[in-house]
């Protein structure tokens, strides 16, 4: 499987908690390469949308700015991990 491919399905795994202790470590070491962050922004953004959606109504803009900034930050904070 190609890495992209590879993340994409270990992403949607841990979003529903499914994932095993070694693609917890393999999920988390591929985070740290900086490689996937388009793909996490994607995931990210179209999570908030089907939630949207779901819910029949929206984030306020400045909640969605506020939650994007706290995951951005945290890549800095953590990345010494």
């Amino acid at each position: 499987m190609k890495t992209k491919e590879r993340f994409n399905f270990l992403i949607c795994r841990y979003v529903d908690d499914y994932l095993s202790l070694g693609e917890k470590d393999e999920f988390f070491k591929l985070i740290c390469t900086g490689d996937y962050d388009n793909i996490i922004g994607d995931h990210f953004v179209n999570s908030i949308t089907q939630f949207e959606m779901d819910q029949n109504q929206s984030l306020r803009p400045d909640c969605y700015n506020d939650i994007k900034k706290m995951i951005l930050d945290s890549d800095k904070k953590y990345s010494f991990i």
